[in-house]
């Protein structure tokens, strides 16, 4: 396995002393493995909180560094896990709260809208300047599938936004 599948297979994982060392090895925080995905990408999907902040510390994008469209992000994970925590560390550290992934064109909001796992994920999304009028591949903003899910917590949430 290559260095950087490593690193980023620590970071699924949850083995934080094997990042911690590969970091002081020289391996950049934004590295990725062969099927693009990146250590904090890994690691917010899978609610490893500790290795985000570490990667953040050590300069890690908190978006994608590709320039193509992404599959997800670090952001799009953690909100549709409903993972507070790494929701907000994200957004500290200047995620971009309306970016659209490739597969279905959803946002961080409309992913936690559709999942619905924390209304305090979807307030700090929205606290945090997330766009609740952007259209999925199908049409649906988040309320639409809040609502279409009985998510009624962030149905609520969502119509109280909207009358601001």
């Amino acid at each position: 396995m290559t260095t950087n599948n490593t690193f980023v297979a620590f970071a699924r994982d949850g083995n934080l002393e094997g990042i911690k060392h590969l970091v002081s090895e020289g391996v950049d925080p934004d590295t990725t493995n062969v099927a693009g995905a990146s250590a904090i990408e890994l690691a917010s999907q899978n609610g490893h909180g500790e290795i985000v902040s570490f990667l953040l510390s050590q300069g890690a994008s908190p978006d994608p560094t590709t320039t193509t469209k992404p599959h997800s992000s670090a952001l799009i994970y953690a909100s549709t896990n409903g993972d507070l925590e790494i929701v907000q560390q994200l957004i500290l550290h200047g995620a971009n709260v309306n970016l659209i992934d490739d597969a279905y064109e959803q946002t961080a909001l409309i992913w936690a809208c559709a999942y619905g796992k924390s209304a305090e994920v979807v307030k700090t999304l929205l606290d945090a300047g997330a766009d609740a009028s952007i259209k999925d591949v199908n049409g649906n903003t988040a309320l639409v599938l809040s609502e279409y899910f009985g998510f009624d917590e962030i149905t609520s949430i969502l119509l109280q936004n909207s009358s601001q």
